[in-house]
């Protein structure tokens, strides 16, 4: 299981409040088009260093605005994968989105939902989906009810950040840093091994990555050595594990067994990768 940091989207991310009102019903600060989107300073570059750091980055948002009539889900993906655009790739690894809203106009959005934020739905359900540690994780919003909802997910309350112009942690940036700082402070230095591909980029497709990563975490479980990070880009698989140099080049040997058993089943002949692992 990994640690995640939960952010919030509309100003933690993107520009929201200092937009222009939009027509009724949607409210001030609704994001109503992707043409409207706008990254925060810093964002980009605090997502980046919380992903290298080994941590998911997952996006939980409120849309009542939907609920409302103001938009419909199709508009409210559109934004997403327009912040998903602004962003360097694979650096927000999902989101998740709530368009009910209580005093909405569409009857069947119309009501109160586990997912709505202060309830802790939508944490709660990333984390069975992505097997996410939320002892382990953080998050990050600009209301009082995202810090809710992540305590009531069963987050640390020093874990769960509140940001703002007039708060201590201003913006993502800052509440990186913080995230940063603790997780440093914290963190066991293991031993980093990595698996590098034959040839070309098999772990671009989806699918190769997921089952990499997943396989990682099975022998983890299986072979009860703590895998403190893991990493995947699209020419090779990073780990970081809280063991020695010896059970470490053995875990990613099986690691490398079992994925090229697998691959080869699924791309005849095929292999990805070549040499044993070695630490870096």
């Amino acid at each position: 299981m990994r640690a995640a940091v939960f952010l919030d989207r509309d100003e933690t991310l993107n520009r929201a409040d200092s937009l222009p009102p939009p027509p009724p019903p949607a409210n001030p600060g609704d994001v109503t088009s992707p043409a409207l989107v706008e990254l925060l300073p810093g964002v980009a570059d605090a997502c980046a260093r919380l992903h290298r750091a080994g941590f998911l980055l997952v996006v939980c948002s409120n849309q009542g605005s939907v609920a409302r009539g103001a938009i419909d889900l199709r508009t409210v993906e559109a934004v997403n994968d327009r912040i998903r655009s602004l962003l360097p790739a694979d650096l927000l690894d999902a989101f998740y989105v709530c368009p009910f809203h209580p005093r909405g106009h569409v009857k069947a959005l119309t009501a109160e939902h586990p997912w709505r934020k202060p309830g802790p739905g939508m944490i709660e359900a990333a984390a069975a989906e992505l097997s996410i540690d939320t002892a382990g994780s953080w998050a990050v919003g600009d209301k009082q009810r995202d810090r809710d909802s992540a305590i009531a997910a069963g987050i640390d309350p020093s874990r769960a950040l509140w940001i703002g112009p007039d708060r201590p942690i201003v913006d993502l940036a800052a509440a990186a840093d913080v995230i940063l700082k603790a997780s440093s402070a914290g963190a066991v230095q293991g031993t980093t091994v990595r698996l590098r591909a034959t040839s070309g980029a098999p772990l671009a497709e989806a699918r190769n990555r997921a089952t990499v990563i997943a396989a990682a975490g099975a022998i983890a479980e299986r072979t009860g050595i703590g895998l403190l990070s893991i990493h995947a880009d699209d020419e090779s698989v990073t780990v970081t594990l809280d063991t020695d140099r010896i059970a470490a080049i053995g875990f990613l040997a099986e690691l490398r067994r079992s994925t090229n058993a697998w691959y080869a089943g699924r791309i005849s002949g095929g292999t990805l990768w070549g040499e044993d692992p070695a630490p870096e």
